[in-house]
């Protein structure tokens, strides 16, 4: 974050500039490096993180979540006892070994980036309950928006807009009716 230009859009020097004058509302494009490198950090992050992990035999038999979860300093709330499991615990396992390769790799395919970010957010959630690592999980969730094009952030918030407007009861409409 040092090398990109954070605070060009969104800043409270921004709104001081903006207040005196010094610069104009229009938000000026600007290249993307600074978020490819970021981009490239997250995808590196869950790449190593896979093959890091597919070295250990735990994580190839299926059976390192069980070590995790019994971790005590690694508890934090307590979990269902169907997720004890051995199968559950297995799936689990070999699931998250499949979701960090995807995040590392697949992530740059584009058919993939939505299902994958999706997938990835309740991957996070669930480690954020289940686990007492703090902020880890909220730090990889916030480079989550740098995969995002910003044409489909726009258009799912006028579809939203367009749903909250057409839901949405007024006075005047029950008046009317």
């Amino acid at each position: 974050m040092i090398f990109a230009p954070a605070g060009a859009a969104l800043s409270v020097v921004r709104l001081i500039r903006l207040r005196r004058g010094k610069e104009s509302a229009c938000i000026q494009a600007r290249r993307p490096w600074a978020q490819r490198m970021i981009q490239l950090q997250l995808s590196l992050l869950y790449f190593v993180t896979f093959l890091l992990k597919i070295k250990g035999a735990p994580w190839l038999q299926g059976t390192a979540l069980f070590y995790v979860y019994h971790i005590d300093e690694l508890k934090r709330f307590p979990l269902p006892g169907w997720f004890f499991d051995p199968i559950v615990l297995k799936v689990g396992s070999w699931s998250a070994l499949a979701l960090e390769f995807s995040l590392g790799v697949l992530i740059w395919v584009k058919e993939f980036r939505y299902v994958l970010l999706v997938l990835g957010v309740m991957f996070h959630l669930w480690l954020e309950y289940s686990l007492n690592v703090p902020l880890f999980q909220w730090d990889v969730l916030s480079a989550y928006i740098l995969f995002v094009d910003p044409a489909d952030l726009t258009g799912a918030w006028r579809q939203m807009r367009l749903f909250y407007f057409s839901t949405s009861s007024t006075p005047e409409s029950s008046a009317v009716s």
